[in-house]
């Protein structure tokens, strides 16, 4: 496709604005030019068995967000084969159709969210085959999109607040899926600049607020407090639209607190290690807030919450918040609970491994202390006793809180 056919490409129905989506906008990479001219040429062309032999052929997460993003860019000129092509995909007994996220990104955008959410609930709930997961995990990608487009408001443009000058928005991190099933999977990404203007799918009407009052709130929270363990985990991950937005942190936190006491693993794994984490790395007083709940929940009773708390420590927000990890940790480490002891080792383990001075600082105390002993003697085995310090002393860091594995040395909390 030539500069010209691309910059065509790049506008609405009869030059009228610029595109909602741009191509590779929703998702980590971009198509092809070749994949990408087919899967134009197929919408324009209102070709479903076109389309879907490009998703066929090519099972990456870029084209499938490539004809998710072409999708929903087609609705205003092909509205009929646009949603008649979603609900065909989403019944599909090919799983990587059923990957499509286009409902998402159709949300809040061009029509008002209650229309795509019973297809958005079937996908995100769905079990059909032991690889389902990867649908649910691109429509919640698509839950992401219609979250944005709902919450976030205008800026200079027509972009949403939390894209202007960015290389990337803060979606969820490297790895997705990864993260969550330890499978390297895409990142979910927005582009650096303000998309030019949009259609709402509400014209006329302020942007509401993220909260008990809203609807889309409320329909979260029917998730959240329901039966289905995979509809309990799509509410977690909805919140993660509060890594861009983050002015809805002390909101999201409110949202998932039910959820803390969840025994399921599917949920767990996603709450403390992964959505909890994540926001608590966000800068001001967006993180700060994140810590200051996990310490309050440190106090709860529940095996489950107080899991949670330490495992939020076991990924980057034990990297980037030592000392508050460590101030935490200790009241968790007199845990007698064998599963809250574990994940406190392994927080202590991945805080020690990048700051390892000041971890096995802490555990020489915690020895001392007949409750959180076997935690500290457990850690420090791991962590391979005084070897960090040593290796430390080696390098010339004075015993510092360093930044191994790959940080700069001497780098503070």
């Amino acid at each position: 496709m030539g500069g010209g056919d691309r910059a065509a490409a790049s506008r609405g129905p009869a030059g009228r604005a610029p595109l909602p989506y741009r191509r590779g906008e929703t998702t980590s990479g971009r198509a092809s030019e070749a994949a990408w001219a087919r899967i134009l040429g197929a919408v324009e062309a209102e070709d479903r068995p076109a389309l879907a032999g490009v998703l066929v052929r090519d099972h990456r997460m870029a084209t499938v967000g490539a004809v998710s993003e072409a999708l929903a860019n087609a609705y205003l000129v092909h509205p009929d084969f646009v949603w008649s092509t979603l609900e065909s995909f989403s019944r599909d007994p090919r799983r990587i159709l059923r990957c499509c996220y286009g409902f998402g990104l159709l949300g809040e955008r061009f029509v008002p969210f209650e229309r795509v959410w019973p297809h958005l609930e079937r996908l995100l709930d769905e079990e059909l085959e032991a690889g389902s997961w990867t649908v649910r995990e691109c429509n919640a990608r698509g839950l992401l999109w219609l979250m944005w487009n709902r919450f976030g408001p205008r800026v200079a443009g027509g972009g949403r607040d939390g894209e202007r000058g960015e290389g990337r928005a803060d979606a969820p991190g490297e790895g997705l899926a990864g993260a969550a099933h330890g499978d390297g999977g895409p990142a979910a990404s927005g582009r650096a600049g303000a998309r030019g203007a949009a259609w709402d799918a509400r014209p006329g009407q302020s942007r509401p607020r993220f909260g008990p009052h809203d609807p889309l709130y409320a329909a979260l929270a029917a998730w959240r407090d329901g039966p289905s363990v995979n509809l309990r985990r799509a509410a977690v991950m909805g919140m993660f639209f509060a890594q861009r937005l983050t002015q809805y942190v002390p909101a999201a936190l409110d949202f998932v607190e039910p959820l803390l006491n969840d025994g399921s693993q599917y949920v767990r794994r996603n709450l403390g290690p992964f959505l909890l984490s994540s926001l608590g790395c966000k800068p001001g007083a967006a993180g700060q807030a994140v810590v200051d709940r996990l310490r309050a929940w440190a106090e709860s009773g529940d095996q489950n919450a107080r899991w949670n708390v330490a495992s939020a420590f076991r990924a980057q927000l034990g990297i980037k918040r030592p000392a508050d990890g460590l101030e935490i940790l200790e009241s968790l480490a007199a845990d007698s609970r064998l599963g809250v002891r574990r994940a406190v080792t392994s927080a202590l383990v991945h805080i020690g491994r990048r700051h390892p001075s000041l971890v096995l600082r802490t555990l020489s105390g915690w020895t001392r202390d007949p409750l959180r002993r076997a935690v500290a003697e457990a850690a420090r085995a791991r962590l391979g006793a005084g070897r960090g310090a040593q290796d430390e002393a080696r390098r010339g860091t004075g015993g510092g809180v360093s930044g191994t594995a790959g940080g700069a040395a001497g780098r503070g909390p």
